[in-house]
């Protein structure tokens, strides 16, 4: 880790080596975020490394060893909470830390890194009994939401404990936008700034075309969990009279801002789990990508996008412009429709 010396208020460090952890846990290996936990293996490879996850559905297990050996675990831990009675349940009570706590001490580990902190009830427990573990940190400021107002409350002063108060061995961001947040609310733990392991097409295998689509191509795409910070709805909003009339945009990914739904009679929503096997053709088959964030710490959606060769138009927001300035894959919305217009003249 970085020397002590450099960190400043908030005990925040400017950069990051690897870090130093042999058990890779997610709490919620599903989406965007197996995929993240993938590409962490992947990017930072340590020996003898230990995945532990935890599914809710039917995938076959020996897949997902298969899967995470492939990229660079040794030993893989699943863990199934499937129907919707036992993942409330497991989300209620410390079921699946207590779990991961076993593994890691049977297996004589004590490095351990959470790739995924989002509503981590579940993990509780761990926190406690393993103070000195590393935390990604998915959102350092939670986003607003369309979750209900009760719910957006606990989740906000939840992830303030977790951030700013609790202690860790390191929590990990993705960008110096990410770890100025934490020095705003001057978190009691090390803050390092390490890259963002890439999202690419090696994570994702399989050619099952969306019924949806119709076997059509060309179109404008969205791809991910649909929530007021992703900006779809303003983005619907604001080009209603111009490329959502003109061209056809494919929304693909679970609804929680239910604005969106206004639109269902001129845009295509899929608005369901994108399977693995699903992604590649609904990249390939697109004509742009688009992220109209109006906030992010992250996204591994636009790398997707580069690397299935997809073009990608991002908002301008402090992440996009501080990962992306460099990248000529990457475009800004406001070249979106230019782009397509010189294309069909």
């Amino acid at each position: 880790m970085q020397d002590q010396s450099m960190a400043t208020e908030g005990a925040a460090t400017a950069a990051a080596d690897q870090v130093d952890a042999d058990v890779i846990t997610c709490a919620w290996y599903h989406a965007g975020i197996r995929d993240f936990h993938l590409a962490w293996m992947r990017a930072n490879p340590r020996p003898g490394m230990i995945s532990i996850v935890r599914i809710t559905d039917d995938r076959p297990v020996d897949k997902l060893v298969e899967e995470n050996k492939r990229f660079g675990a040794e030993k893989v831990y699943v863990f199934r909470s499937q129907g919707k009675v036992l993942r409330n349940l497991v989300k209620l009570l410390p079921i699946f830390s207590l779990y991961a706590f076993w593994i890691t001490w049977r297996e004589g580990r004590t490095r351990q890194f959470l790739t995924h902190d989002g509503f981590c009830f579940w993990m509780i427990p761990s926190f406690i009994l393993r103070r000195r573990c590393y935390l990604f940190a998915h959102d350092p400021k939670p986003h607003e939401s369309a979750e209900q107002a009760m719910a957006a409350t606990i989740r906000k002063r939840y992830f303030r404990w977790v951030y700013f108060r609790k202690h860790w061995r390191a929590i990990v961001v993705g960008s110096e936008s990410n770890r100025a947040k934490m020095l705003e609310g001057n978190a009691v733990s090390d803050t390092i700034v390490s890259p963002f392991p890439k999202f690419d097409a090696d994570l994702f295998e399989g050619g099952a075309g969306i019924p949806e689509l119709g076997g059509e191509t060309g179109y404008i795409l969205f791809f991910g969990r649909v929530d007021i910070y992703k900006g779809v709805y303003d983005w619907l909003v604001a080009n209603a009279d111009g490329l959502v009339k003109s061209h056809r945009v494919v929304i693909a990914g679970e609804m929680i801002d239910k604005r969106v739904l206004e639109f269902a009679d001129r845009v295509t929503i899929i608005g369901r789990f994108i399977k693995t096997e699903e992604v590649p053709g609904l990249f390939e088959n697109a004509r742009a990508l688009i992220c109209p964030y109006i906030s992010s710490t992250h996204s591994g959606i636009v790398d997707m996008g580069v690397s299935f060769g997809t073009p990608v138009y991002v908002s301008r927001i402090p992440y996009f412009e501080e990962m992306y300035a460099d990248r000529p894959e990457v475009r800004y919305l406001d070249a979106l429709a230019p782009d397509l217009a010189a294309d069909t003249a």
